[in-house]
């Protein structure tokens, strides 16, 4: 009887002192360690640490914000999926979006993604969180071909930042809210699947590579009011259709050592273009650097009416091999270098005494070109506005306008003067001469 006393004393002892021992943080019974959530986000931290290739200090800054997890942490925040921890921006605190997830952790397959603009009052930041080719914490390309097919921002967004979402390659539409104006560089780039962008109606700027290669996405209204379009924001895209501002700006990276513009280069469903007209009288449309190069689908073209003059810039319409009708071309007041090279269904160009200048070659290998009218332009445009660059191989060929030695034989050309005809048969012009009033 006595030993059977003292087992049981011996094992109370033991209990009590197993009760009094401290509690793991990995133990603790917060409701973030308890959540399916927590679970599920530390089940793929420790699936993605094993095959990423990050530094050192990317693991201990990761290490940090996912042991937080296991404590009530006010820093650590899990809203609709999505994990965010506070951050400082020039001396701002933020939330900083590090990771989204799904509670089931057999599929893993995340759908729909749902950004507000502010958590507690702080704004929220998602800049660079998904670019391969940033080193920096946590831009390191670990949400790249996830399988998130909508996304949602809500709330006062001003500004999408640089990378947000490249390579969401099975995103399919995107909800922006009117509030947004600008969209930062590579934002979308690369979202191959992305077939619509709603929203958004105050946008006016789309920064480089925004879109890059969004090959789907054919309906997005609100590029109607974008002002300024920046180097290959829509470059081999899906539109069928646009219609842009007169009054909008297409920054030449040539011009600043670039390669081109290329705003909405090699879009090969592209098929109209419609340029709406300016609300002043001394709007100027620049039609920039290859902006359209490639776009081999594209038929038609209407440049406004109004407004003091187009300039269409070099390469502009390059090997757009179906483009039949450029409207408004009385417009024109300069042609730059190749500006409709390989435009071999184009069919008729009409140009006025507006013209200033057009390079040897703007209009060369359009085989198909039967009519051009020279309307009240005078034979000093041949001599004036000396071509500076020059071609060697060309030599003799770069003043202005000579581009009409190069016109094929079959065009007519429809001047307004004997002297504007011997001006164009001193030219080297093969094809017929008619002076019409």
């Amino acid at each position: 009887m006595k030993r059977k006393t003292f087992s049981f004393l011996a094992l109370l002892l033991a209990v009590l002192l197993l009760c009094s021992l401290p509690v793991s943080v990995s133990a603790a019974s917060s409701p973030a360690a308890e959540s399916a959530e927590t679970v599920a986000l530390q089940a793929r931290w420790n699936e993605w640490k094993l095959k990423s290739r990050r530094s050192s200090s990317d693991d201990l800054k990761f290490d940090r914000a996912f042991r937080r997890l296991y404590a009530t942490d006010p820093d650590v925040m899990i809203q609709n999926h999505v994990v965010y921890v506070k951050a400082k921006e020039k001396e701002k605190t933020v939330w900083q979006l590090v990771d989204f997830f799904d509670t089931n952790q057999a599929e893993k397959t995340t759908t729909k993604l749902v950004l507000p603009a502010r958590i507690q009052g702080l704004p929220v930041r998602i800049s660079m969180f998904c670019q391969s080719q940033d080193s920096r914490w946590p831009g390191d390309g670990r949400f790249r071909n996830n399988t998130v097919k909508q996304l949602v921002l809500s709330g006062n967004w001003k500004e999408l930042q640089p990378f947000s979402f490249s390579s969401f390659t099975a995103l399919q539409s995107v909800k922006l809210p009117d509030s947004l104006t600008t969209i930062g560089w590579g934002a979308f780039q690369n979202c191959s699947a992305l077939k619509t962008v709603s929203g958004a109606k105050k946008l006016s700027a789309v920064n480089q590579k925004a879109f890059l290669h969004c090959k789907s996405l054919s309906d997005f209204p609100a590029v109607a009011n974008v002002t300024r379009f920046a180097s290959a924001c829509f470059q081999d895209t899906g539109f069928r259709s646009l219609v842009l501002k007169a009054e909008a700006s297409f920054p030449n990276t040539l011009e600043t050592g670039g390669t081109g513009s290329r705003q909405f280069a090699a879009c090969e469903k592209l098929k109209t273009v419609v340029f709406s007209e300016p609300k002043r009288s001394k709007t100027v449309l620049t039609i920039a650097t290859e902006q359209f190069k490639r776009c081999g689908n594209l038929k038609k073209v209407t440049l406004p009416a109004g407004g003091k003059g187009v300039v269409i810039g070099p390469m502009a319409f390059q090997d757009c091999a179906a483009l039949q009708s450029v409207k408004n071309t009385a417009k024109i007041t300069n042609i730059h270098r190749r500006a409709f090279y390989n435009c071999r269904q184009l069919s008729a160009v009409v140009l006025s005494k507006q013209l200033k200048f057009a390079k040897w070659d703007a209009f060369l290998n359009c085989t198909g070109l039967k009519t051009l009218r020279l309307n009240g332009i005078l034979p000093g445009v041949f001599r004036a506005n000396e071509d500076l660059q020059g071609f060697s191989s060309y030599a003799g060929n770069n003043t202005s306008c000579n581009f009409v030695k190069h016109l094929p034989a079959a065009c007519t050309v429809y001047v307004s003067s004997e002297a504007m005809q011997r001006a164009v048969s001193s030219r080297g012009f093969r094809g017929n001469i008619v002076i019409a009033a």
